[in-house]
């Protein structure tokens, strides 16, 4: 595995403790200063540390809560698992699994993927289910 690409444990590990404990800044830290999140469809692209951030600060004041069930290192990224809750009349509303796969250098986060499955996200971090 190629701690240079997919994140060393302590990454994995203060990853894990900034999402389970809400710590923004704590998360904003981990980040690279381009940081990606998100493609081109999507309307609220994320091209930097900024950006990530103000999305994040956006979902907690609209009430947006989770809890981190899982981070996992894989060979192409680190996979977290969380059970999220959205407010009513938020799209979508109600409780859902969402899993992100974090893409890193240099122990820096670098680029985010969100998808809704657990088969798409672990062959997109690498990690064998």
């Amino acid at each position: 595995m190629d701690d240079a690409t997919v994140g060393s444990s302590a990454l994995a590990e203060r990853l894990g403790l900034a999402l389970a404990s809400r710590d923004v800044d704590g998360f904003a830290a981990l980040l690279s200063e381009d940081v990606t999140w998100g493609d081109e469809s999507l309307p609220r692209r994320c091209l930097s540390r900024r950006d990530v951030i103000s999305t994040l600060e956006r979902a907690l004041a609209r009430g947006v809560t989770g809890r981190l069930t899982g981070v996992r290192r894989g060979s192409r990224g680190l996979l977290c698992e969380f059970d999220v809750d959205e407010p009513s009349g938020s799209t979508p509303e109600g409780h859902r699994r969402l899993f992100h796969v974090y893409v890193v250098h240099d122990d820096l986060i670098t680029e985010i993927q969100s998808g809704g499955d657990a088969k798409w996200a672990a062959a997109a971090a690498g990690v064998t289910l």
